[in-house]
Formats: structure tokens, C-alpha cells, sequence
């Protein structure tokens, strides 16, 4: 990547929003989310659909700014080993130079051509690691320039949903569902809230089931904006 490019990515990476990105998902769709973000926070940064929309949300997840940053980070470090190593292999080619001209000691001569080889091989492993650095920058650099534009018009073509005052979401008492209770199950001890699809279970259809007023069936942070009031 040239200079250009570099400075590009972390101004970028500035801009981006930031915190801890999370997952939300739903019936046929993935979604990036940041739970932290006091800017950006319940909206959603990217959405995917498809049949790879659950490796794509994850890929993308994983290249957020703090990832990158690292590499970026990582990437400058390897550069700083490199030019340092290319010192010492000019010192020590100054040292070879210098042995060329009299009866060399060829203890020290073979000592320091070992050496050489030594920071040839450290110096041609370091090439490799910016290598594959620039393509996993090259990679993630793109692929969120293009979910950011999605998300974008995603926000765009977003409306607001009005529900009348104190509705709330609560979520289903079913071990590993996120949907919204919507439904009150059993009685006494073996009362459970549990949503649409958990109450038609075989173990809970049978049970007497009454609706829970002013519950809604999602979390806000899906992405949906609310405007709360009579």
C-alpha cells in the first residue's frame, strides 16, 4: 500500500464508528451493531442477507476499526525491523569490505557471513509478514467501503414506528431465544414469558397462555427507530 492509501485507512479508520461492534440478527438477516457508541449507538452499521450472510457479518465484524488499527500498527513495526536490519547488514558488508583488504582472520570472516545469512532470512520473513499485512488492509479496506455504502442507504430508506406509551421489549424466558416475549405460559411456578414461536412448542402448547400487554416483539437495537406516544 502506498502513503497515500496508508493515511487514507486511518483517516477512515477516525471517522468509523467506534467501540465494541456486536451482532444482531434476525429471520433471513445479519446486522453489525455498536453497543457502546454514543453517536452511533442502536443503529446499524452493516447488514447482510443471503446465504453467506452469516461468514460475511462475521468477516466484516472481525475487520473493525480497532483490527485494522492493529495491523496498521503491526505493519509499521515490521517496516521499523526491516530498515533496522538493513543497517546492521550494511555494517556488516562494511565489515566484509574492510576484510577484503589484508589477510582476513577467517574465524571473524565466517562468523560474520553466518550472521548475514542470519538477518537475510530475518529480513525476507519480515518482507512476507508486510506482504500478507497489505492484503489482509487491501481486503478489509474495501470490503468496508462497500458494506458502509449498504449501510448507508440501509439508514436512508429507515422509518419510524410509533407504539403508544410504556411499551417495552422483554425478552423470551426460553434458554438462547433473543425474540420478545409476547406471551404469558403456566401457572404458579411453571409460569414462563415466552415468545410467539416458543409458546406453539409441543412442551408449551398445551399450557394456558394469555397475552402480555404492551410488549414488543423486537429489540430497538435491530436498527428500528421509535417514536414514543399516544
Amino acid at each position: 500500500m502506498t502513503n497515500e492509501q496508508i493515511q487514507a485507512l486511518r483517516a477512515a479508520i477516525d471517522d468509523a464508528t467506534q467501540g465494541s461492534w456486536v451482532n444482531e440478527s434476525g429471520e433471513g438477516w445479519e446486522a453489525i451493531c455498536c453497543d457502546d457508541d454514543q453517536g452511533n449507538a442502536g443503529f446499524i452499521i452493516a447488514e447482510f442477507q443471503g446465504r453467506d450472510a452469516a461468514d460475511n457479518r462475521k468477516f466484516v465484524q472481525c475487520a473493525n476499526p480497532n483490527t485494522i488499527l492493529s495491523l496498521l500498527t503491526e505493519r509499521d513495526a515490521d517496516k521499523a525491523l526491516i530498515a533496522e536490519q538493513a543497517k546492521r547488514i550494511e555494517f556488516l558488508k562494511e565489515q566484509l569490505a574492510q576484510l577484503a583488504n589484508f589477510n582476513p582472520d577467517w574465524d571473524k570472516l565466517e562468523a560474520a557471513t553466518d550472521s548475514l545469512r542470519e538477518h537475510m532470512a530475518e529480513l525476507t520473513e519480515a518482507n512476507k509478514r508486510i506482504a500478507e499485512l497489505e492484503g489482509a488492509l487491501n481486503l478489509a479496506s474495501a470490503s468496508y467501503a462497500g458494506e458502509r455504502e449498504r449501510a448507508d442507504a440501509l439508514q436512508a430508506r429507515m422509518r419510524t414506528v410509533k407504539f403508544p406509551e410504556d411499551w417495552h421489549f422483554e425478552e423470551c424466558e426460553t434458554e438462547g431465544c433473543q425474540n420478545g416475549a409476547l406471551f404469558s405460559v403456566g401457572k404458579a411456578a411453571k409460569n414462563l414469558h415466552l415468545c410467539e414461536v416458543c409458546a406453539k412448542e409441543p412442551a408449551n402448547s398445551r399450557l394456558s397462555k394469555t397475552a402480555l400487554p404492551k410488549r414488543l416483539p423486537f429489540r430497538i437495537a435491530a436498527g428500528i427507530t421509535l417514536d414514543v406516544g399516544e
